[in-house]
């Protein structure tokens, strides 16, 4: 008697069953943390998207709203009709020219300023088309662009009364 004491421990059954529970428990701890750095990795996506789209949607609006009015053909920037403080360019509405404000440079001056849709990047230049810097991450898709002017100035029209706005 004093012998089968001594000689306790598991049987195969036992081992079998605690393994198998083991590795259930790991096995659904691996899938959950697997699952939690999917999950974390689409929200990133998701976050740089937005921030991108949350920049750039600001980013042209302030450029838009600076605009100033070509005042006429003594003015020292001729880059659109007279009148006008925005020009879609060739008629595309995925393509806008305005006068605005350079702070890129030592004395902020008024420039041309063009912003097109080129592929899937946003482009601006700042000296009217002979050069372009890209305003998205190539990462960034961006599908469809348009610009809609309301209210700039048309000669003969109901337009000449209407405060311009650009959405």
């Amino acid at each position: 008697m004093e012998k089968n004491k001594k000689n306790k421990g598991f049987t195969l059954v036992e081992l079998l069953v605690a393994v198998t529970v083991f590795t259930l428990v790991v096995g659904v701890a691996v899938d959950f943390f697997i699952y939690a750095v999917q999950s974390q990795r689409r929200v990133l996506a998701y976050q740089e998207v937005l921030d991108q789209t949350s920049f750039i949607i600001e980013y042209i609006a302030r450029d838009i709203r600076m605009a100033k009015k070509q005042r006429g053909a003594t003015d020292p920037m001729t880059c659109l009709p007279t009148g006008n403080n925005y020009e879609l360019v060739g008629g595309r509405t995925d393509h806008i020219r305005m006068i605005g404000w350079d702070h890129l440079v030592p004395f902020p001056h008024f420039v041309c300023f063009e912003i097109r849709l080129n592929g899937t990047i946003l482009e601006k230049s700042r000296d009217r088309g002979l050069s372009w810097t890209g305003l998205t991450s190539p990462r960034l898709e961006v599908i469809r662009l348009r610009f809609d002017v309301i209210g700039d100035r048309v000669e003969g029209s109901l337009a000449t009364q209407l405060q311009p706005r650009v959405t």
